[in-house]
């Protein structure tokens, strides 16, 4: 009996990886849960603390969860980083993944710089002399990126699906809620 090792294979219509491990002679189907994050990312740019927020709105089948967070001394970037972050921390088995942001910055990240910026040691212009900025929150979304069988970003625009709308309210909700903890820790009640 003639046995294939290690083949492997991606179905990028149902996104199933098929494994045929070392010394067994059957083939084992893998078929890796849909889950669906939308995300958002906010930063009060007026106040000199920078107060932001992120929110995501994890979906698979029926289940629905939704995380919040904030920073004090942030930009809305390192907020819309975040929130992918959390987003995938969240998730524990190993699924296909589709993130919707309204970040062009994160989605071409994710999907276009991360892989050149990895090649060329973490530099990023025409000389690859320049530090990437936020290096260490994409070096996070590189790593979670491993974790899963399949991660697309999709950019969507502010408030086009309810979930990210709803993450834009939140974001921002919890933006404020840094500011007004932040400011009870001081004793500023401004």
């Amino acid at each position: 009996m003639k046995v294939q090792k290690n083949l492997k294979t991606k179905n990028t219509d149902k996104l199933t990886k098929t494994d045929l491990p070392s010394g067994q002679g059957k083939a084992i189907k893998f078929i890796a849960p849909e889950i669906i994050i939308y995300t958002d990312g906010s930063c009060d740019n007026a106040s000199k603390e920078r107060y932001g927020g992120y929110a995501v709105v994890l979906t698979s089948g029926k289940q629905r969860k939704e995380i919040v967070g904030g920073e004090i001394n942030t930009t809305s970037n390192r907020m819309e980083m975040m929130a992918v972050i959390v987003g995938l921390e969240a998730i524990k088995k190993i699924s296909n993944v589709t993130i919707y942001s309204d970040s062009k910055y994160v989605c071409n990240g994710i999907s276009f710089w991360i892989k050149n910026w990895k090649k060329n040691g973490w530099k990023t212009g025409s000389n690859a002399k320049k530090e990437v900025k936020n290096r260490d929150l994409w070096e996070r979304i590189d790593m979670q990126i491993a974790r899963h069988n399949y991660v697309k970003a999709t950019w969507t625009s502010r408030n086009t699906i309810p979930d990210q709308a709803r993450c834009d309210l939140l974001s921002k909700e919890a933006s404020k809620d840094i500011a007004k903890k932040d400011q009870l820790l001081s004793g500023n009640n401004n």
